[in-house]
């Protein structure tokens, strides 16, 4: 029997919040991010570690497009839409990131305004609305839990940076 209300793929990302007040998991993790971007300088933001990889600032503006995407949906769920939305492909938006355009300046901009729309607007679900079904690219998590999945997934990519850039 399952102990969870989301589909298994979201399992690994979910699982990397532990025992953390989810708005202090994505305040913590924001700070996280931010740190280490602000010590990167203009040759690393570019560095990608290998051919076909993307660049640290292709790999924090994924972050930033997820996070966004993932909002819209938990919004969307939340205020009661039922029709399943589709997927996105991030490898698109990813390639499509032009890091001498959309710099580190700019993405701690960006990221400080997204993070702290974030943690407001899944506050203000109330807890009907946080339990309510999302439904995308085939798959279901609950509102409330699309918060860890931001966290999560952004604790994934954190991990390949310190293993694979840094």
């Amino acid at each position: 029997m399952r102990k969870h209300n989301f589909s298994e793929y979201f399992d690994y990302y979910i699982s990397k919040v532990k025992d953390e007040v989810v708005w202090d998991a994505l305040q913590n993790s924001g700070q996280e991010v931010l740190e280490l971007v602000s010590n990167l300088d203009d040759d690393q933001w570019k560095y990608a570690y290998d051919d076909g990889k993307w660049s640290m600032g292709q790999l924090f503006y994924h972050l930033l497009d997820t996070e966004r995407i993932m909002c819209y949906r938990a919004l969307c769920f939340a205020r009661g839409q039922k029709c399943e939305l589709p997927g996105y492909d991030h490898t698109v938006f990813a390639e499509n990131v032009d890091e001498n355009h959309a710099t580190k300046d700019l993405f701690i901009k960006e990221y400080n305004y997204i993070r702290k729309g974030t943690i407001l607007m899944f506050n203000g679900f109330n807890a009907e609305q946080l339990k309510r079904q999302a439904h995308f690219n085939g798959l279901h998590v609950e509102v409330g839990q699309m918060a860890r999945l931001i966290t999560g997934h952004e604790q994934h990519h954190l991990e390949i940076i310190r293993t694979r850039y840094l």
